[in-house]
């Protein structure tokens, strides 16, 4: 529900900024008669409300976030910490499984916080794409299309590097007590 709401707001805000625009100029052009004037004032209340909401929703987003990585943290921990203690001893002699154990805890603090943080951030995006889109449609039929097109060359780049990274994150980590054990050998 949030992220729907957070993704609606910043098209409001450019529908309200438009609005505002116009009902301004209106005001200025009839030299500031208060009847012209009303509808600027309402409107730029609007705008505020709209904008209050923006930061409230974000701070409870941010809340949320963090009461569910916390959760996601916890319960990962509790599986490893079960996990480990139903292997038997050998497991912790060989430097692999060893490392496999270590990098599993390591990543469970971030990975499957960041996985849900960026789904969230992918649904919420995509609804202010489609709600611009949706705003931008009486302009021309051929502008949301652009507006989504326009998205391709940045999804593009955002994959290429999280592709190099996973790469190097997954094969160009080499095991450290591999390292530790051919130091001590080679002395």
């Amino acid at each position: 529900m949030l992220l729907v709401v957070q993704g609606v707001l910043p098209a409001a805000t450019v529908f309200l900024t438009r609005q505002l625009v116009d009902s301004f100029v209106a005001a200025i052009g009839s030299s500031g008669a208060w009847e012209r004037l009303q509808p600027t004032l309402l409107v730029a209340a609007l705008m505020a409300g709209v904008i209050l909401l923006t930061e409230l929703f974000k701070n409870a987003l941010e809340w949320v976030h963090t009461a569910q990585a916390q959760f996601v943290q916890d319960h990962l921990y509790a599986l490893i910490h079960d996990k480990s203690m139903t292997v038997d001893l050998a497991f912790y002699e060989t430097p692999e499984h060893f490392d496999r154990l270590r990098r599993a805890h390591k990543d469970t603090s971030h990975r499957p916080v960041l996985l849900l943080e960026d789904l969230g951030s992918l649904l919420q995006n995509g609804i202010t794409l489609l709600s611009m889109g949706v705003i931008l449609l009486p302009y021309g039929p051929w502008l949301p299309v652009a507006l989504v097109l326009s998205t391709f060359p940045a999804l593009y780049v955002v994959l290429g590097f999280n592709g190099r990274y996973l790469r190097v994150s997954v094969h160009g980590e080499r095991s450290d007590r591999s390292n530790v054990n051919s130091q001590i050998g080679a002395t």
